[in-house]
């Protein structure tokens, strides 16, 4: 890379800092919890996710179940949000990893 002058120099630290600083304030914002903010609604007992809506009272039971990596992460932020307490018909699963494990270990003892 060439020798840059003092001003360029100082012109890409700047455009560093202000690439830093977009990502940081995009990682921020790009949070489980903040995604369920935005997303997440219930008032009610219906329950909207993203432009879906489900009226709670025509369901017995509505369960949770989260795969992927982040399923742990993305089922206890859900129990944190704070309308989810209003939808007490949602039950939560363990995340799958959990279940299959159980499924196995209970048909190996058979």
């Amino acid at each position: 890379m060439p020798d840059l002058s003092p001003e360029r120099a100082q012109q890409f630290a700047r455009m560093r800092e202000a690439a830093r600083e977009i990502f940081a304030a995009a990682l921020k914002n790009a949070s489980i919890e903040n995604a369920f903010a935005r997303n997440v609604h219930c008032e009610r007992r219906v329950l909207r996710i993203g432009d879906d809506l489900y009226d709670l009272d025509t369901y017995n039971r509505v369960f949770v179940v989260s795969i992927g990596k982040a399923a742990h992460n993305m089922a206890a932020a859900l129990r944190r949000h704070p309308q989810i307490a209003d939808c007490s018909r949602l039950r939560f699963a363990r995340h799958l990893y959990d279940l299959r494990w159980r499924f196995f270990h209970r048909r190996k003892a058979s």
